[in-house]
């Protein structure tokens, strides 16, 4: 069955640079793209949007931002959903893989796909796909 419509994609990401080219390679792949620089804002998106009936599919996010983390962002917006529906799916990306594992431990299972940095956009393109299972694509 075909996804009646596109793909909902947040990215937070603090470095402008990067995150407007993780914001043109979704929108490249024909995806509607929220961006912002900080957990904070993302979650004030988030919830605006879910007012709006606004459905986000996917939410990759940095780790470490100030202004809330990508693991704070991920255990609020997994809250939001205690016991309902299932949310969005969460990546998380970060400069350092090895000390992202080793500090986050049990709150590494809020994400569905950890990236390294420096980013490679066919890897955080096919991490978004993957992380929603069997969803076919717009």
């Amino acid at each position: 069955m075909k996804r009646q419509q596109p793909l909902t994609v947040m990215i937070v990401e603090d470095e402008p640079d990067l995150r407007e080219v993780m914001v043109e390679a979704c929108q490249g792949e024909g995806w509607q793209v929220f961006s912002t620089d900080s957990g904070w804002s993302a979650l004030e998106q988030f919830m605006t949007s879910q007012l709006k009936r606004i459905s986000i599919d996917v939410v990759v996010t940095d780790w470490q931002m100030q202004n809330g983390d990508g693991v704070w962002l991920a255990e609020n917006i997994s809250r939001l959903f205690a016991g309902l529906e299932p949310g969005p799916a969460m990546i998380l990306f970060t400069g350092n893989e090895i000390e992202a594992r080793e500090t986050l431990g049990a709150s590494l299972a809020l994400f569905s796909g950890v990236l390294p940095k420096p980013i490679a956009m066919p890897q955080v393109l096919a991490t978004i796909k993957r992380s929603l299972g069997d969803l076919p694509i717009k």
